[in-house]
């Protein structure tokens, strides 16, 4: 069966027939079995068979982890550029998780006044909103949090030294 996990169909069958072979052997030591008793007949048939499926499960098995680490590395290609669309775009993008900021991009940092992400990672969005939009942006990211979409709005926001983004 390794032949077959590792060198494919052709190898496979040729190590199943190789081990008929010698199971024949190992049934009756003494000699090949006789074509005519039947046991001997079923008893390579059976193995024959189970050898032949353990064969084609190996090449499934090897074909669906090679689509599996396609669809991986894909996945990993398609994040790396989503990655490098948020941090090199000119708009302010920044992720809120459980109420604090976990991620902005170079700028969100200079549309804040911050120099470090230090300043912003680990916040609320709502320290960085206006007071007048608290209870409007709690709404909305309780809307989107039950699976709605929200309409685009425009909001009023304070940079780090409290001054309004303009």
């Amino acid at each position: 069966m390794i032949a077959g996990m590792y060198g494919g169909v052709g190898p496979g069958v040729f190590s199943i027939v190789l081990s008929a072979i010698a199971a024949a052997f190992l049934m009756d030591p003494t000699a090949m079995p006789d074509l005519a008793d039947r046991s001997a007949i079923a008893r390579l048939s059976i193995f024959l068979v189970v050898s032949g499926l353990t064969l084609w499960l190996c090449q499934m098995l090897m074909s669906a982890r090679a689509r599996a680490e396609g669809a991986a590395r894909a996945l990993g290609e398609s994040e790396d550029r989503y990655r490098s669309i948020v941090e090199l775009s000119p708009d302010a993008v920044f992720v809120n998780a459980g109420g604090v900021i976990a991620y902005a991009n170079a700028a969100t940092l200079k549309l804040f006044g911050a120099t470090d992400p230090q300043q912003i990672l680990g916040r609320s969005p709502l320290d960085l909103a206006h007071p007048d939009f608290h209870p409007v942006i709690k709404e909305r990211v309780r809307t989107l949090l039950s699976g709605t979409s929200v309409a685009p709005l425009e909001e009023r926001w304070l940079r780090l030294d409290g001054s309004a983004v303009a």
